[in-house]
């Protein structure tokens, strides 16, 4: 349907239309800019990447964090927070350590983390924590959502520039078993690090295996296999 515009009402619309065009030519312009590599495409620098080539540790493979059409059929209604494709800060790889019951994970902290001007906020520091927090605690345990983050008090030491490649590192310093709950308070201790070792945060953490989120009582909501040594699959 064609609608006739009068002169006298197109110059009342005049400033309304003129509004239009440049709010439409700003987003064109947003959409148009040159975007930044995908996490996935960064390259981790040589220091990180000795962990992979070391016997004593064996990578972490979590379905739903590598696959998105899986993720979303098994009941996810969003992308993770730390190892989502496109999150402020990006855990890029876990790998654990099964007798020294340690984890080390390669963490991302993109330009989406920044708060004080070319630094990251210390929230996105304190979420990495908990998760690796939260992992530390599964892969020691009975493996994926085996339990779930009760305390997590983050030091923050130096701030930490953003587009860094860090080092977080996680370690069980004690487990108490409660028999009548059927459940675990295992604490940990992490660290983030630098290539030369220079510490950017510490941690202490509690967290408690046994507790479940699942309407059947179940502790992990979804079957888990170990893989050859310790690699964790979906």
């Amino acid at each position: 349907m064609m609608i006739a515009m009068s002169r006298d009402n197109s110059a009342q619309l005049g400033p309304y239309l003129l509004t239009s065009i440049a709010l439409a030519a700003s987003i064109s312009f947003i959409f148009a800019r040159k975007k930044k590599p995908a996490s996935e495409e960064l390259q981790v620098p040589a220091w990180m990447q000795d962990i992979a080539l070391d016997p004593s540790y064996k990578k972490m493979i979590v379905r739903e964090w590598e696959d998105i059409n899986w993720r979303e059929s098994n009941g996810w209604k969003g992308s993770d927070l730390i190892h989502g494709p496109n999150s402020a800060v990006r855990l890029l790889n876990y790998f654990w350590n099964e007798s020294e019951k340690k984890l080390v994970g390669l963490a991302y902290f993109s330009e989406k983390a920044e708060s004080h001007k070319g630094y990251c906020h210390g929230g996105a520091v304190c979420s990495l924590m908990d998760d690796v927090l939260g992992w530390t605690c599964f892969a020691a345990g009975k493996g994926p959502w085996c339990g779930c983050t009760a305390q997590c008090n983050v030091k923050l030491e130096r701030p930490i520039p953003v587009c860094s490649f860090l080092k977080v590192i996680g370690t069980v310093v004690d487990v108490k078993e409660n028999s009548a709950k059927k459940t675990k308070k295992v604490s940990i201790n992490a660290v983030v690090i630098g290539e030369n070792g220079e510490q950017y945060a510490a941690m202490e953490g509690i967290s408690i295996e046994g507790i479940s989120f699942n309407k059947d009582g179940s502790s992990s909501d979804l079957p888990r296999t170990w893989s050859g040594s310790h690699v964790l699959e979906a």
